[in-house]
């Protein structure tokens, strides 16, 4: 699975290079891409992990190179349709995935049509619903219950409250969880929708009465996915956050020239980070 991971994830320069090709027609500019992508590091570091992250990666690269070939192609639906197919499997990765297509036919709307803004975000939905359908019509015959995708939201909005100091005794770990869950519950099954469903009223709850634990919360996540230094430890740590002060100076000092390109490139981090943040 590492082989096959870090395989997958090499192929993964040609389609970045294509989507920069794409969006601002300047070779040299997606060589670089391109390049930064191949010794990017702590991509480097999640491809070698035997885990659904680096899937959820590939499957978002996938996405937006078949959506943005849509845009100067004559035949755009059959790009569509295979962003559709992409968005439909990957969202067994991660599903926030589905925030994809529309929010880049959102980004999409100072450019073209309304007509044609509402095709570039429905077709490729219309596809994926259709492919999560088997999976969803199984959780209905397991769990007895409508669940399109899968659980986990209530256990990571609940841990997630314990990446900072709280009284109420959230923390990020999933043992110490399940036997607060016990203590209380003990009859709950670790990773049923009933487990899941517990610890989502658990941490609304605890949202609702203590708020600041929240937005603690958030904020250091804004943090950590931004210029936060320690976020690998060691020399790495710099990578992330210089990548990003990079980026952001250079969409500030090309926006002019670039900014229809750059609105959609950004629709990508929105779609695949915001949700996490919450």
């Amino acid at each position: 699975l590492q082989v096959l991971q870090a395989l997958i994830d090499s192929l993964m320069v040609l389609l970045v290079y294509r989507i920069t090709v794409q969006l601002y027609q300047r070779p040299r500019a997606a060589l670089l891409t391109a390049a930064a992508y191949a010794v990017f590091l702590p991509i480097a570091v999640v491809a070698r992990i035997p885990h659904l992250d680096i899937w959820a990666v590939c499957f978002t690269i996938g996405i937006v190179a078949a959506w943005t070939e849509s845009l100067h192609s004559r035949r755009p639906w059959r790009w569509l349709m295979l962003a559709g197919i992409l968005t439909g499997v990957g969202v067994q990765f991660r599903p926030g995935v589905l925030l994809i297509p529309p929010l880049l036919a959102l980004a999409l709307l100072r450019r073209g049509s309304v007509r044609r803004t509402l095709l570039a975000g429905a077709v490729p939905l219309a596809v994926a619903a259709l492919l999560m359908v088997p999976w969803t019509v199984r959780n209905a015959n397991t769990f007895h219950q409508f669940i399109p995708t899968r659980i986990g939201i209530g256990q990571n909005l609940w841990e997630g409250l314990g990446e900072v100091h709280n009284n109420f005794g959230a923390v990020l770990d999933d043992q110490v969880t399940l036997r607060q869950v016990h203590r209380v519950r003990p009859g709950l099954q670790y990773g049923t929708p009933a487990y899941d469903a517990y610890l989502q009223h658990k941490a609304l709850t605890a949202i609702r009465r203590h708020p600041g634990v929240m937005l603690r919360a958030v904020g250091r996540r804004v943090l950590v996915t931004t210029v936060d230094l320690h976020t690998l430890g060691g020399p790495l740590g710099v990578v992330e956050p210089l990548l990003f002060v990079l980026a952001v100076l250079t969409a500030v000092l090309t926006r002019r020239r670039y900014g229809r390109s750059h609105l959609l490139l950004a629709a990508v981090p929105v779609a695949t980070i915001l949700p996490y943040l919450l």
